[in-house]
């Protein structure tokens, strides 16, 4: 039986790795809302605070989860300068 390709290899791509947000929407889906805030603190290392606040903040954009290693690099900046976490310690791969 043949498979049908749905996507092309571009849009498997796109489809695959989170979205290019400006800074203007990085805003909006990276906000920590309230009754997280008081929480960030409570994880074993900031490392799962930047990975908790960066997938939910890609769910929210698309409904979906990624993989740490297709993250965004300004998205890590921006959400270490929220949380103030150095960028350079926190591994993600």
């Amino acid at each position: 039986m043949r498979i049908i390709d749905i996507l092309n290899p571009g849009e498997v791509k796109e489809f695959e790795n989170p979205p290019f947000f400006s800074y203007q929407q990085r805003k909006v889906f990276f906000e920590i809302p309230m009754g997280l805030k008081s929480k960030l603190n409570e994880f074993v290392s900031p490392v799962n605070d930047v990975g908790l606040v960066t997938q939910m903040g890609y769910f929210k954009a698309c409904g979906r989860f990624f993989r740490v290693n297709t993250f965004q690099e300004n998205d890590l900046l921006y959400v270490c300068r929220v949380l103030k976490i150095k960028r350079d310690t926190i591994d993600l791969t």
